[in-house]
């Protein structure tokens, strides 16, 4: 498995039109090593041409034409050994997954695809397929477009064409099927409760959260509601509450410089011992070291 990073690539550097837009994509090629690095925003990434190996949380691996790695924010991933590695880099802030695509979390091949897939817990925030060549080609088509968006339109027409095409990207990486549905209870959508649930927990994540509390405001029955988390997510509610405060934590780590203590208490879990613990737990190192190897000088990705 490959170290942990020591550069982060921040949202407005990451962006080629420097407009702060909740979507963007890069064409990247690469013929050296890419040092491992985390994000703060969901990734999507396209591998179009060459090899490299890939390490990240979820072991190791080689890529090749067709690939596509899911990542969500807080974890890390490198590429190792770079054959002329081209490659899209598609990147969109959470407040996107939560508004703009909250539908799609009904759906069981995008909600695996964005949630229970990468949360599973062998995947450690990742997730990667192969897409059959007909999709490729599909999914270059809608990438390179976004890619080429005018730098500033106006934002209401900017913001509904890069929705519109990354709609377009999310169907070419489900199109063919590869998304696995075989696991138990993964053949079904998010139900109502849990997409409810998903959005209070993401977006209180500084509140002190009870079960019984959560299962009154969604209307469901504790236990069953316990039942529908674990088959939409993956997890269970009060598991999916602590990996939205450490993705949240994560966040605040990397784009403020904001005290420990302090970034503690905005995501709920004020006790700085037990947010130690609980940090490190799902991310694999300290807030510290987290910080420390993250933040460092921007870098491609």
């Amino acid at each position: 498995m490959a170290g942990y990073p020591n550069h982060i690539i921040k949202w407005q550097q990451a962006s080629p039109t420097g407009s702060d837009a909740p979507i963007v994509v890069r064409e990247i090629t690469r013929h050296a090593d890419n040092q491992t690095h985390s994000h703060e925003f969901m990734e999507i990434v396209l591998i179009s041409r060459g090899t490299a190996q890939h390490h990240s949380p979820a072991g190791e691996g080689t890529l090749a034409r067709g690939d596509v790695i899911i990542m969500r924010p807080g974890s890390w991933h490198a590429y190792v050994n770079c054959q002329a590695l081209s490659l899209y880099n598609l990147l969109f802030r959470m407040e996107v997954l939560h508004r703009e695509l909250a539908w799609t979390l009904a759906d069981p091949a995008l909600s695996r695809l964005l949630v229970s897939g990468p949360l599973s817990r062998r995947n450690g925030g990742i997730l990667t397929l192969r897409l059959a060549p007909d999709a490729v080609s599909s999914c270059e088509e809608h990438l390179s477009a976004l890619a080429h968006l005018p730098a500033q339109p106006s934002a209401g027409a900017e913001r509904a064409r890069r929705v519109g095409l990354l709609l377009l990207v999310l169907g070419d990486l489900i199109a063919d099927g590869n998304i696995d549905l075989r696991e138990p209870n993964s053949a079904v959508g998010l139900h109502s409760a849990v997409a409810r649930g998903m959005d209070l927990l993401q977006n209180h994540v500084d509140r002190l959260w009870s079960l019984d509390e959560l299962a009154r405001h969604v209307g469901a029955e504790r236990s069953y509601l316990i039942r529908l988390f674990k088959a939409g997510t993956g997890l269970p509610p009060m598991a999916y509450l602590a990996r939205c405060r450490a993705e949240r934590a994560a966040t605040l780590l990397l784009g403020t410089n904001r005290r420990i203590a302090e970034i503690a208490r905005e995501v709920g879990w004020p006790d700085p011992v037990y947010f130690a613990r609980r940090f490190k737990a799902h991310l694999g190192v300290s807030a510290t070291a987290y910080r420390k190897r993250f933040a460092g000088p921007p870098n491609d990705l």
